[in-house]
């Protein structure tokens, strides 16, 4: 027997406007010029909207016709939430590594081209 195919979206839990405040928090609190911000909040935003995919998948389960359905479903909202707890769990680490090694290789980038004084 066929089950109902499941969706399974990776919603995303990232906020930039979170971490834009953070930007200018941080750009504030060791004077770096306006350019300076501008240019790593302008750098930034790209790098996450590429990191924020819209992830879908979905899977076509075969079940033994003896099962119920209040088993099947039961069955799909296990598959459906584990699957989903944990591939979102490693993509937000992963994602969160990348976008700290950028945004700390976009600041280099800022003292080498002599934006921010050494």
């Amino acid at each position: 027997m066929n089950a109902k195919i499941i969706e399974f979206p990776m919603q995303t839990v990232r906020d930039w406007e979170a971490i834009e405040r953070i930007i200018i928090e941080h750009c504030s609190k060791n004077m770096f010029p306006p350019e300076v911000e501008d240019r790593l909040l302008g750098s930034m935003k790209s790098f996450w909207e590429i990191l924020d995919p819209n992830l879908n998948f979905s899977l076509d389960i075969s079940f033994p016709s003896y099962l119920r359905d209040a088993d099947m479903l039961s069955i799909q909202d296990q598959f459906s939430s584990g699957i989903s707890r944990m591939s979102g769990e490693v993509l937000k680490s992963f994602t969160t590594r990348l976008f700290n090694e950028r945004l700390v290789r976009e600041i280099q980038i800022c003292y080498e081209l002599g934006l921010i004084p050494a």
